[in-house]
């Protein structure tokens, strides 16, 4: 399919084409998920067979080592989150200038400013 995209057809059927393209890759994977799971539930099944009254043990086990590791991963990830928002909480408060006393000047600058600049900005554009 040749489609340069400077039309408005040619618009619509690239998205188009890109849409169909998600949607069969979102189904292919549902399926992919579907015979994960059905695999998983039979190796449980094997699994609890095989090692008669032990399984539920060695299954808390397992259960109990994820649920460690994930809450691990998850206590990262929080840390680095309230780092990434205080750093950006950081950056957007601004220091107001001292100097204004109260005169409804507000300085969202670094820059110190002098008497006379004050008055000046004080006069309004």
């Amino acid at each position: 399919m040749d489609v340069n995209g400077q039309k408005q057809q040619d618009k619509r059927t690239t998205t188009q084409a890109i849409t169909y393209r998600i949607n069969q890759e979102i189904k292919f994977l549902y399926r992919k998920k579907q015979l994960l799971n059905q695999q998983l539930y039979s190796i449980h099944l094997k699994c609890a067979q095989h090692h008669n009254g032990m399984w539920q043990y060695v299954q808390n086990i397992i259960e109990s080592k994820l649920k460690e590791d994930m809450n691990t991963l998850y206590k990262k990830l929080s840390r680095k989150l309230d780092l990434l928002t205080k750093q950006t909480a950081n950056t957007k408060t601004h220091k107001r200038n001292t100097q204004t006393e109260n005169n409804g000047l507000i300085n969202l600058t670094n820059i110190p400013f002098t008497k006379e600049q004050i008055d000046t900005l004080k006069m309004g554009p």
